[in-house]
């Protein structure tokens, strides 16, 4: 028995504390919700339907309770710059605006045809190339007629010791000493022992030098140049 009454005296506190929490946190959401003018205000700014300046312009008036206050200068500023430059944006997108077709361009006027005509390459007409030209044939060189060269042998020595001569001419060595020469060339042309008065004739018919001496007289030489 004492237990129970115990127990029903910690209870009843228990319950008291309980009910004043309920009583708290009803009174702070009864104060935290908003008062019914601003709501009122809030829906007319909301509204869609309100999109004139004047209807912007009293719902600042019933938010702000007139002028005086910084938030009532800055909602009428907004009243300004919001609805009445959303219908100034609407009558610029309306449908009659975007028939007016823009101004049409002014096509660039052609060049005169004189000035076309100074600006155009003037093609010049293709030059065939020249015919080739045949290489004229030169005319044959006459040839020199064969001459004779004489050569005399006297006081044991060629006169003159040196020849110069054409393909083709003949050297005639003649002996006016009263002893015996030759004219030799070794391993080439050889007059002979030649006594006195007598000759021998040798035709050079290719070019070159031809060296030659007496056989008796080894110390007597000449020289037969032929071009």
């Amino acid at each position: 028995m004492n237990h129970t009454s115990s127990e029903r005296g910690m209870s009843l506190p228990i319950a008291v504390l309980v009910l004043a929490a309920v009583v708290g946190v009803g009174a702070i959401i009864f104060i935290s919700l908003p008062k019914g003018e601003p709501e009122e205000s809030s829906l007319r700014e909301t509204d869609p339907a309100v999109s004139t300046l004047a209807a912007c312009q009293a719902g600042c008036r019933d938010q702000y309770g007139g002028s005086g206050s910084s938030g009532f200068e800055a909602c009428m500023r907004g009243c300004g710059a919001g609805p009445a430059a959303g219908a100034r944006e609407t009558e610029s997108t309306s449908p009659e605006a975007e028939s007016t077709p823009a101004p049409s361009q002014t096509p660039a006027s052609p060049k005169p045809q004189s000035q076309q005509q100074q600006t155009s390459p003037t093609a010049s007409p293709t030059t065939p190339p020249p015919a080739p030209q045949p290489t004229p044939t030169p005319a044959p060189q006459p040839q020199p007629a064969p001459k004779t060269v004489d050569v005399s042998i006297r006081g044991f020595t060629f006169n003159p010791a040196s020849v110069t001569i054409n393909a083709g001419d003949t050297v005639v060595f003649k002996n006016f000493d009263s002893v015996g020469h030759t004219a030799t060339q070794s391993g080439g042309f050889d007059t002979g022992l030649l006594g006195q008065g007598q000759s021998k004739s040798i035709t050079f018919s290719q070019k070159g030098t031809f060296n030659y001496y007496c056989i008796p007289h080894p110390y007597m030489t000449g020289t037969i140049i032929v071009e």
